[in-house]
């Protein structure tokens, strides 16, 4: 059995997606109840991840600044 490796997706590539959602959920008129429960779901998820990531680097550009003065 083939092993499947996790790929983690850039941070590109997450906000991606999230307009993508953004957009279906903004359309709209396709979508069951259950599609856009699951579409917002994701939607927010996204969102964490991509905030803890700005948030992360956020810290670290910080930290180099102040470690350079």
């Amino acid at each position: 059995m083939a092993e499947k490796k996790k790929v983690e997706e850039s941070f590109e590539d997450k906000e991606k997606r999230l307009d993508e959602i953004i957009a279906k959920l903004e359309n709209g008129t396709d979508l069951s109840l259950k599609e856009t429960s699951l579409l917002y779901a994701e939607g927010k998820k996204l969102l964490a991840e991509l905030e803890k990531e700005l948030s992360s680097l956020k810290d670290l550009v910080t930290n180099e600044i102040v470690s350079d003065k």
